[in-house]
């Protein structure tokens, strides 16, 4: 990112995640709050800079959304092997431009109270 870029970038916290450890082969997570909200989309779109290194970019998401992203992404994955436009979108996929709806796997946008019987 351009020094320009970075100074007009304000953070209201950041943080280290865990517990630091000795001989760690990864260095632990940092937690960013912006003080902006729309810097976000700047420091996101930087983010494809970082590919081939060893450092990423991504959302924090709650663990709820992080359970439901993880069901998804087999199915991601299968879509874009097929060679289909596909996104997650928070807790949502997107195939195509179209919303994917499977009452066992996405029981969350059918309002079924699946949830509950996971757990």
């Amino acid at each position: 990112m351009d020094e320009n870029t970075a100074q007009g970038i304000h953070l209201a916290r950041a943080h280290r995640l865990g517990q630091q450890r000795e001989g760690a082969s990864r260095s632990r997570p940092i937690v960013a709050k912006l003080l902006d909200p729309r810097h976000k989309a700047v420091i996101m779109g930087k983010g494809r800079e970082l590919k081939g290194t060893k450092l990423a970019i991504s959302d924090q998401f709650p663990q709820e959304i992080m359970r439901r992203r993880r069901l998804l992404q087999p199915i991601l994955a299968e879509a874009r092997t097929a060679g289909k436009r596909s996104r997650l979108s928070i807790d949502k996929l997107y195939i195509d431009g179209t919303l994917y709806r499977n009452s066992k796997i996405t029981y969350w946008l059918t309002g079924s109270n699946e949830a509950a019987a996971r757990e």
